[in-house]
């Protein structure tokens, strides 16, 4: 069997380890959700400990005879040679030819990111879509308002959604797709914000 990890952070900031098995049952291939852990602290021995974890609570000590495999993000926590996550469960079950793979899903946003770098035009959009998000998300007010604009012309309110802090490419397509999709209404905002004295506004205002 070989596992699939990754890292997550819940609503109140707390680190956690997740954790999928990749299985071959009666000649079916399978992946299937084994659970997940908070990690006190997200370093290596932290995450190690959370894995074995999760492993021996769903299956016992069969896990450490059967573990072929590991697949996980490229950061060094995981994939250091000497003191990594890989490395760590390596010695714990001694099987040190354990086969690591680099996410292809990670590997795809690395070389997205590594080509665009460069390019001035990414980054102008990268940041403008990151101060619209915060934008909205810092301030109650201005989500209500932004909804009220969407209701105003007709439309189902979308509030823009985060770009960065992730490694998945569809978090950016997402984030560009509710820009697009929701432009006329963000404009509309905006701009009664930049003009407070605008008729539409007064009227939006008074309204409420």
């Amino acid at each position: 069997m070989s596992l699939i990890s990754d890292g997550s952070t819940d609503t109140a900031s707390s680190e956690a380890e997740i954790l999928y098995l990749r299985h071959c049952h009666r000649g079916i291939l399978r992946t299937d959700f084994v659970g997940i852990k908070n990690v006190p602290k997200a370093d290596a021995a932290g995450i190690t400990t959370a894995i074995s974890n999760i492993l021996t609570d769903n299956l016992g000590d069969t896990w450490k005879t059967k573990i072929v495999g590991m697949a996980t993000d490229g950061a060094a926590v995981m994939l250091g040679k000497t003191n990594g996550v890989v490395a760590r469960l390596m010695r714990e079950v001694q099987r040190p030819f354990i086969q690591t793979i680099h996410c292809s899903a990670h590997r795809l946003e690395l070389a997205y990111k590594d080509a665009t770098k460069s390019l001035d035009i990414f980054n102008k959009v990268d940041n403008m879509l990151l101060a619209i998000y915060l934008f909205y998300k810092n301030s109650p007010l201005n989500r209500a308002n932004l909804k009220a604009s969407f209701n105003t012309l007709a439309q189902k309110p979308l509030i823009p959604s985060r770009v960065g802090g992730t490694r998945w490419l569809p978090h950016i397509k997402r984030a560009l797709e509710n820009l697009l999709i929701g432009y006329e209404p963000i404009m509309q905002h905006l701009t009664q914000i930049q003009n407070p004295n605008d008729a539409a506004h007064r009227k939006d205002s008074a309204n409420k």
